[in-house]
């Protein structure tokens, strides 16, 4: 018995799926300068010079008919209450508690991070 569809759905690219202009996530993203025909995305210090239809390091910048998109904007990824003291500005009230919230990206790779060597092991 075979159990496949009797007309499969036809393969999508990513490019063809971002093609709906009802998606909340998809708008046009700011940090950005044009050179010549490409755009360099600021977003990170990486300063990637995307050719058109090509993603940045994090795969949510696209840039397309000559703008940089994000493609998660208002994506949480996580959300959560901690002690201050776990932050870097445990001095600014004691005691209290801090609401870190994350979007989708890379962001774990980088010197930069502060906690980027806790992620990815580096000593």
């Amino acid at each position: 018995m075979n159990c496949r569809p009797v007309n499969p759905p036809e393969p999508r690219s990513a490019l063809a799926l971002l093609g709906d202009t009802e998606n909340v996530f998809v708008r046009e993203g700011q940090l950005s300068e044009k050179v010549g025909s490409k755009i360099r995305c600021n977003v990170c210090e990486r300063r990637r010079l995307l050719t058109p239809g090509s993603f940045g390091w994090c795969r949510t910048r696209l840039h397309r008919e000559r703008k940089l998109l994000t493609l998660i904007y208002g994506a949480v990824s996580s959300l959560a209450a901690n002690p201050i003291e776990k932050k870097p500005f445990y001095h600014f009230h004691p005691g209290t508690s801090a609401l870190p919230a994350g979007s989708w990206s890379c962001a774990t790779t980088c010197a930069q991070i502060t906690d980027g060597s806790m992620l990815i092991g580096i000593s």
